[in-house]
């Protein structure tokens, strides 16, 4: 009796934490994108990318490129920035659950 409930306890556990799982990955979106220079076209490692409105955000990596995870569906403002450059803003992109949208960036 003793063996059946330990056996059913791990099964409702290991039930409950993949549904926990389950659910979080099936609720956000994904901004991933390169922030290049307009001028030459070489990449912009440590640009600083933001979600307007929000505290999301990244940088980018040496070869340009970011991304910012876990994103609620919705529309959203997006401003790529660096010191030296103009900031850029993309408006209205929108975020899909469970789905990348790539938005690139050109700064002068």
């Amino acid at each position: 009796m003793k063996q059946n409930s330990k056996q059913l306890f791990l099964m409702v556990f290991s039930v409950f934490c993949l549904g926990i799982t389950a659910g979080f990955s099936a609720t956000t979106g994904k901004i991933a994108g390169k922030v290049i220079d307009q001028t030459t076209g070489e990449p912009l490692p440590g640009a600083n990318i933001l979600i307007v409105g929000t505290n999301f955000g990244a940088a980018a990596d040496a070869e340009g490129n970011y991304f910012i995870i876990n994103l609620p569906p919705g529309r959203y403002n997006v401003q790529a920035r660096m010191m030296g450059y103009g900031t850029v803003e993309t408006q209205n992109i929108y975020i899909r659950t469970n789905a990348t949208t790539t938005v690139d960036f050109k700064l002068n």
